[in-house]
């Protein structure tokens, strides 16, 4: 009876070992939890990679969990998919900070204390008394810290690095995983896989952003050098596309990644449009060194929490992120001519070139609205009367073949 009771409980704990599994640990004094998905048909002799995802400020790993199907995934792709989750924020003049200015309604949609990265999020001390209004003059005397700073930084005595380090070497401890490691993030827990991939010596092969941004706090003075893929949409509430309280413009992050990770183009298509969910997307692939690869899938009408599902829209990053990390051919290019043409240089100033020399052409702004019509004439076209900003150029040939890429005009 006791080798029955002895092979059940064996039994259960290997059933048990192949879905969700809550782990803790500590890391300087805090508890911390993550969740564990293996493979159904995991064995312990075999190695795996990683897939580690962020959630959002303010949202529970479990409850991102549901955007996703982390055990559809880990059994599709025989990898371990894994959900760390944040800390409160820890530091109550931020607490009080935050909570005052929400009472004053200053801070946008979604800011709050729960569920928060240390990702180098800082709001400067301009934009703080800005928001106060006349609550300001007090900001001395309350917030000492935050003044002598000349900032606030969320969560900024809480060493995430740290924490994302620990998991992966408890996930290679116990769960057999390999140097393969794969980090994807939203809105906040994008701008912790940002600052996580330009540590130094880090462990991640490749990552991908969704709504996110790069923090003030993260030191970008070296190359990213990681094969990365963008998603935001110029619409965006909380993460600006122009930049915002937290983050630059996320063109110009990208492009500025790209650069640095060698890339010296990039070539855009349009992800065919199927649904009628009033969303337009565009892909923009770099050229780049070899293992560098940098993508960025560029929506408009897409709002900051429901960004590319594939319920209603053309295309889902949950999806993309998987094929992207995992190597399988996107969905996206169905039916799309991939374009030869190339224009120079980009970014532009005066003139824009065009490696076709005939086809008429259209130039609009990231909502959609033309800003420029014409006919090619030699490949040249003069866009000295553009603002600086971005443009989405558009060119039918005489195959009546629509050709797209995204132009920067400095």
């Amino acid at each position: 009876m006791k080798r029955l009771f002895t092979l059940l409980f064996l039994l259960m704990g290997l059933s048990l070992y192949a879905v969700e599994s809550v782990r803790q640990t500590n890391v300087d004094g805090y508890d911390r939890i993550y969740y564990v998905f293996t493979p159904s048909s995991f064995n312990a002799n075999e190695q795996y990679s990683a897939m580690i995802v962020l959630h959002p400020l303010g949202m529970s790993a479990e409850t991102f969990m549901s955007r996703f199907n982390p055990q559809a995934i880990s059994d599709k792709n025989n990898t371990v998919v894994v959900f760390p989750e944040a800390l409160d924020e820890q530091d109550s003049e931020i607490i009080s900070a935050i909570n005052a200015l929400k009472k004053a309604n200053a801070l946008p949609a979604g800011a709050g204390t729960e569920k928060v990265w240390g990702a180098g999020a800082r709001i400067s001390l301009d934009d703080i008394k800005e928001m106060a209004g006349a609550l300001a003059p007090m900001l001395s005397m309350m917030y000492k810290g935050i003044v002598a700073a000349g900032y606030a930084e969320l969560n900024k005595n809480v060493d995430d690095i740290k924490f994302l380090n620990t998991v992966i070497s408890e996930l290679q401890q116990n769960y057999s995983v390999g140097n393969t490691i794969y980090m994807a993030g939203a809105s906040m827990g994008g701008a912790m896989t940002y600052r996580y991939a330009y540590t130094p010596n880090n462990i991640v092969s490749k990552i991908a952003v969704i709504s996110g941004f790069v923090s003030a706090g993260t030191d970008t003075t070296h190359a990213l050098a990681k094969p990365l893929c963008v998603f935001h949409s110029i619409n965006d509430e909380v993460v600006n596309y122009m930049g915002g309280l937290f983050n630059g413009p996320i063109a110009q992050s990208v492009q500025s990644i790209a650069t640095k990770n060698g890339c010296s183009s990039y070539v855009s298509m349009p992800i065919p449009d199927t649904k009628d969910d009033g969303i337009t997307i565009f892909k923009a692939e770099y050229t780049c060194n070899q293992g560098q690869e940098v993508c960025f899938y560029l929506a408009d009408n897409a709002s900051h929490y429901e960004i590319l599902n594939k319920n209603d829209n053309d295309l889902d990053y949950v999806e993309e992120v998987e094929k992207f990390f995992f190597n399988k051919q996107s969905s996206d290019n169905k039916d799309v001519k991939q374009t030869t043409i190339t224009l120079y240089p980009n970014p532009a100033t005066d003139e824009l070139y065009c490696s076709a020399e005939k086809g008429e052409y259209e130039i609009l702004n990231l909502i959609g609205q033309r800003c420029m019509k014409g006919e090619l004439s030699g490949g040249s076209i003069s866009i000295s009367q553009l603002k600086e900003g971005e443009y989405i150029f558009v060119l039918q040939t005489e195959e009546e073949i629509i050709r797209t890429h995204l132009v920067v005009k400095k």
